[in-house]
């Protein structure tokens, strides 16, 4: 911040030694204020561990340590300017962590197979304290099958089992309940389908022999998720609706994972969105220009829906009908191309939205951004300033008037967190943080 800029926005409320405070620097003897950055530590020995950081200092001063194992491959320990210290214990074929201890000295434990995929999950709690579960009896447990659509042309799929009550809680005999779900994937590594265990009750299943679908009642019952249908660029097109099935396996009889009536999306070449049909016969659509945009809900679109021809036509500029469902498509036929209207600067960021509130009456917001592109103007549709902000060089907020709340200055530190506020009304908050910069003290 330059000294013009501070005086600007804050006048005499900032001193030099609150700048101070908050972290502020002068550089090479200059009067502006810099924040500074972080620097990392190398300590002791540095050349022999190839000069890897063991450690860093944040622009408030603030020390972190990181501490290496043998090979200098990994940190397997970070502690932070509390002396809360996170370890992990290495699996040198994965090269990854196969148990995490937090600060709070609980444990969790992973298991891999050959391929490094985590088949096993224990939160295992303190040591010695014979908490939670381990690996032999783990929290968690995933099975794949990577070979199915090689071997049978199914998808393949993940098979996650998650228990309910903790090993070290349950009685002697006593066994654990397991949650259940199958995540099935496409070519892509994208989920196609997820079936996930759920309570008794009625499911649905097809009937080849008379093909139709029956809904039957069974004790064990899956809810799948609707189909999912994407256009070549992948972005959904419909979502149908989830559903209760007899069994975990992939299905893809129409009947069972079309269920429901979804709304379909259209797209433009470049992806934006350009209308929606919905399953009542109404649809809104979206009008794409170099410098603005139209919005036409529900109601603007409505005299070309296919709902409104159901309902007779109503003539909106003749007497309200007697028929309830005819006055019904009258009422909404007032609503008929009023689009919300949002035009753009010459950087495509929106600077009026009109709203068309029919009869020929609008309603606008204006606003005005910096070089930044951040938001410092908005005026009302009389072209009243009803919000003003101002920004530092980094985007802090310096500054704020909104008619409702009236002035507020701001001061944040270096790290950008809120240090002093002052408002219009003569009330000041000074914010202090602790060394881990969460903020204790109002």
């Amino acid at each position: 911040m330059t000294p013009g800029l501070v005086a600007l926005r804050y006048g005499s409320k900032v001193s030099t030694q609150m700048l101070e405070q908050a972290g502020y620097i002068h550089s090479e003897g200059d009067a502006n204020w810099w924040i500074p950055s972080g620097t990392s530590r190398f300590g002791v020995g540095a050349a022999n561990r190839f000069y890897l950081p063991d450690g860093a200092v944040d622009a408030l001063g603030v020390v972190s340590l990181v501490r290496y194992d043998p090979y200098l491959l990994r940190v397997i320990e970070n502690e932070n300017a509390l002396g809360m210290v996170v370890t992990a214990e290495l699996d040198y074929r994965t090269l990854t962590p196969w148990q995490i201890t937090d600060a709070n000295m609980n444990r969790t434990a992973v298991e891999t197979d050959e391929l490094g995929l985590v088949v096993k999950m224990a939160v295992m709690g303190k040591a010695g304290e014979n908490e939670g579960d381990t690996l032999d009896s783990p929290t968690q447990r995933i099975e794949y099958d990577l070979h199915r659509w090689q071997a049978t042309g199914e998808p393949n799929f993940t098979h996650v089992f998650n228990r309910e009550t903790h090993e070290a809680d349950l009685a002697d005999g006593e066994e654990t309940r397991w949650q259940e779900q199958y995540v099935y994937f496409d070519g892509s590594g994208e989920p196609v389908m997820v079936k996930s265990q759920a309570g008794p009750g009625d499911a649905l299943r097809w009937n080849e022999a008379e093909n139709r679908l029956e809904s039957v009642h069974t004790d064990t019952r899956w809810v799948g998720n609707g189909r999912v249908v994407v256009n070549n660029k992948g972005w959904p097109v419909k979502s149908f609706e989830p559903y209760f099935s007899l069994n975990p396996e992939y299905e893809t009889e129409a009947a069972l994972v079309e269920i429901g009536t979804p709304a379909v999306r259209h797209y433009d070449p470049v992806g934006r969105s350009i209308r929606t049909d919905f399953p009542d016969g109404t649809f809104s659509r979206t009008e794409h220009g170099s410098w603005q945009s139209a919005g036409w809900d529900q109601n603007d679109t409505v005299l070309e829906s296919d709902w409104y021809q159901g309902l007779g036509s109503p003539d909106p500029d003749a007497p309200i009908p007697a028929d309830a469902d005819k006055r019904v498509a009258w009422l909404v036929a007032q609503h008929a191309n009023t689009p919300a209207v949002a035009h753009s600067d010459v950087l495509g960021r929106p600077a009026l939205s009109v709203a068309d509130l029919g009869n020929g009456n609008t309603t606008s917001i204006r606003s005005e951004t910096d070089d930044a592109g951040r938001h410092i103007r908005l005026f009302d549709q009389l072209g009243r300033e009803v919000s003003f902000g101002a920004s530092n060089f980094v985007g802090g907020v310096m500054y704020a008037n909104t008619a409702e709340k009236g002035e507020r200055w701001i001061l944040p530190d270096i790290g950008g967190r809120m240090f002093r506020i002052w408002d219009s009304q003569g009330r000041i908050y000074s914010m202090t943080h602790d060394a881990c910069t969460d903020r204790f003290h109002q």
